[in-house]
């Protein structure tokens, strides 16, 4: 419906057209919060600085950020689980192969250190794979972002301290992940260890 319409219909009919909101620009900035007071005295209106809108916009972002860490956290949980049955199903598949490593003199300590380091391995790959898979994903966005709206240059970004330390969090995981398994077939007896099916 055109605006013209609009106003006509109300005449018409009497209605009062209510504004829904107001938007002020001081010559002064300073004096906003005397300005946003003395509104306030008024119960009819709801006023709201510009700070306070911008207080609500950070209130809003860090309730999002808790619960993404909270779903991150379960994530994290999940993941750890699933390597340590990966590597615990691995290892039993090639308890023959400890069984012969066993027999040859390798302790237990050397089994477990074999399956440790291959699990920090494989965790360390899967991260490179998902930084890069992420900064990949992540320049589409600001290109597309900045296309859009050329004000804004960027809204992903991975710093390097972000990435050591994720790096440095996902290794203490895999390797806590992989180090029972591990400490509980290395101390298997080869004779068992080489009958095994």
């Amino acid at each position: 419906m055109a605006p013209v319409t609009l106003e006509k219909i109300l005449q018409q009919h009497q209605f009062v057209r209510l504004k829904p909101y107001v938007i002020f620009e001081l010559q002064d900035p300073s004096a906003t919060e005397a300005v946003v007071e003395s509104l306030k005295e008024n119960k009819k209106y709801t006023v709201l600085s510009q700070q306070e809108v911008l207080g609500l916009v950070i209130q809003f972002i860090r309730v999002i950020q808790g619960l993404l860490i909270v779903l991150s956290f379960q994530a994290v949980v999940v993941s750890t689980i699933m390597i340590g049955i990966i590597v615990y199903i691995n290892i039993m598949q090639r308890s023959r192969e400890i069984g012969v490593m066993k027999a040859v003199g390798y302790l237990n300590r050397d089994v477990q250190s074999i399956f440790l380091y291959e699990s920090l391995i494989i965790t360390f790959l899967s991260l490179v794979v998902a930084f890069l898979v992420s900064q990949v994903i992540g320049s589409i966005a600001n290109v597309v972002v900045c296309h859009f709206y050329p004000s804004i240059t960027r809204v992903f970004f991975l710093d390097l301290q972000s990435i050591l330390m994720m790096i440095g969090l996902g290794l203490v995981l895999g390797y806590l992940s992989a180090y029972f398994p591990t400490k509980k077939i290395s101390q298997l007896d080869p004779v068992v260890s080489l009958r095994y099916e």
